[in-house]
């Protein structure tokens, strides 16, 4: 499906800038499109992981659908 193709495309764009990040990318969606909480990130990949993901959660002026309208 096209979400796991998504994620996966992101995390081999990010796996250059190491394991943290490349974590991150893995999980840049999961606090919008599942029940999955930033505290529970935290508890399981740490606070830096944690702090990523919510810095990428939003895209500043524009919606979800825009930001999901691309081709897979």
């Amino acid at each position: 499906p096209y979400y796991e193709a998504h994620v996966v495309k992101v995390a081999a764009r990010a796996r250059a800038y190491g394991p943290v990040i490349e974590t991150a990318a893995y999980l840049h969606d999961i606090v919008e499109d599942t029940p999955t909480t930033l505290e529970e990130i935290t508890s399981l990949f740490g606070e830096e992981v944690a702090r990523l993901v919510d810095a990428v959660t939003t895209e500043p002026g524009r919606n979800r659908a825009e930001r999901k309208n691309c081709s897979p």
